[in-house]
């Protein structure tokens, strides 16, 4: 900065230079240019603040997702299906994690199945296609010779 010597020097030079009438008009353009800088510099201060705080939020709100992100797959890590691994939807879709198939079940078991059903009071039905062979495509009506006296009832007596 300048002292206050120096500033006597430039203002006498000033005043010779500019003479006395033109100095005060010089004066107000100097004051004038002086508060547009500071203006100026005021907004881009601002400008690069507001910036500066949206930068630091993006990057907190990424911090804050990445956290969320951990949180759910120690989430799903602790909460295993009974077969070990745990199986997202995508991991289904994917058929990269799919669960193996249930294992049919064994004659003896089935069978245990069906006594602790028929125990409880439900009987398990046989599924419909699977129908007997023996029982006859049409049924036959044998008639009985009460049925012969019923069928000539609208016979013409002769």
């Amino acid at each position: 900065m300048l002292s206050v010597p120096h500033l006597v020097i430039l203002f006498v030079i000033a005043l010779l230079v500019f003479g006395p009438e033109k100095l005060p008009e010089l004066a107000r353009m100097l004051g004038k240019a002086m508060a547009e800088f500071r203006r100026v510099t005021g907004d881009v201060r601002r400008v690069v603040e507001d910036e500066m705080r949206d930068m630091e939020l993006k990057t907190r709100e990424a911090d804050l997702r990445k956290r969320e992100a951990e949180l759910a797959a120690e989430r799903e890590k602790s909460i295993m299906p009974p077969g070990g691994a745990a199986t997202t939807p995508a991991e289904i879709i994917s058929g990269s994690n799919v669960p193996p198939p249930p294992l049919e079940e064994s004659a003896e078991e089935e069978e245990q199945r069906r006594f602790r059903a028929s125990v409880e009071g439900t009987v398990p039905t046989a599924r419909p296609n699977n129908v007997a062979a023996d029982t006859p495509a049409s049924t036959n009506i044998t008639e009985t010779p009460e049925s012969d006296e019923k069928s000539d009832v609208n016979a013409n007596p002769s």
